[in-house]
């Protein structure tokens, strides 16, 4: 009981984290690690996957075609549901 309340504990703080970055307007590769370990917990977090589209549009739009290419690859692997980026 005490480890899921500490898992639960570092998942408020990790939301926390990444609520304050995006009000700090972050579009980042820290935007896609922060929300990573909260996706893994909750896929259903739609305001972090919408989220992490903003953030790697982005990214998207500051990489050269080989990286494009590099950070959507990854990102499919890791997760799948992540196929809304083919429409960058």
């Amino acid at each position: 009981m005490k480890a899921e309340a500490k898992k639960i504990a570092k998942l408020k703080e990790m939301v926390a984290v990444v609520f304050e970055m995006r009000k700090n307007g972050v579009l980042s590769q820290q935007v896609l690690e922060a929300t990573t370990p909260v996706l893994e917990a909750n896929i259903e977090f739609s305001t972090f996957w919408n989220y992490r589209r903003e953030a790697l549009l982005q990214l998207m739009t500051d990489a050269s075609q080989e990286e494009k290419v590099i950070l959507l690859n990854g990102e499919l692997k890791v997760k799948p549901r992540s196929f809304s980026t083919l429409t960058c």
